[in-house]
């Protein structure tokens, strides 16, 4: 009859034990994901405006790879990549005009270890004509690790910007005169 017992307290914990294993590998894996979030101005910008949009994430597990950053910008709107804007520097930065807006794309090969951050920034400017309105932004992130299925993530963060009432944005130009120049020698 003890040995019942003893048998029926085993079998109790081992299924706790498991229970509690399962709980612990979801969390685990939920928390590790590469959660790229999108940075963009918290006021409204101004047409004609070139604003920074920053985007990161984290690797989430060892052998991060072949990951690529595709992020939407509302139609019309100017883009400038550049891979040393990013951390660490991109292996690739593109530009695509679609019809339904430009899109900034970063590569990187990778591999890259657990842990490791990465951003990436690219500027965008608002159309001079643009419409006083709140515009979206929408994209992914791509990525595998080692060799295992592609995994796609969207941009969390920010989502959207507003363009404020009012003359568009201007950037006055520096003149100097020859004797400005002389006096900076």
């Amino acid at each position: 009859m003890a040995s019942g017992r003893r048998l029926i307290l085993v079998a109790t914990l081992v299924l706790a034990l498991l229970c509690i294993s399962a709980v612990l590998q979801s969390g685990t894996a939920s928390a590790q994901n590469a959660n790229p979030t999108r940075d963009l101005p918290d006021a409204p910008v101004q047409r004609g405006e070139t604003f920074d949009v920053t985007i990161t994430f984290i690797a989430p597990y060892d052998d991060f790879n072949a990951i690529g950053l595709v992020d939407q910008v509302p139609a019309g709107w100017n883009i400038q990549v550049d891979k040393t804007w990013c951390t660490p520097n991109a292996d690739q930065a593109n530009i695509l005009d679609n019809q339904a807006g430009n899109q900034s794309q970063y590569v990187w090969y990778g591999p890259y270890s657990s842990g490791e951050s990465f951003t990436a920034l690219y500027k965008v400017t608002v159309p001079i004509d643009a419409e006083f309105d709140t515009y979206q932004f929408d994209g992914e992130l791509g990525y595998k690790i080692a060799s295992s299925t592609r995994v796609f993530k969207d941009i969390g963060g920010d989502s959207s910007t507003d363009v404020a009432a009012g003359p568009p944005s201007t950037t006055p130009t520096p003149t100097s005169t020859p004797s400005q120049l002389l006096r900076l020698h």
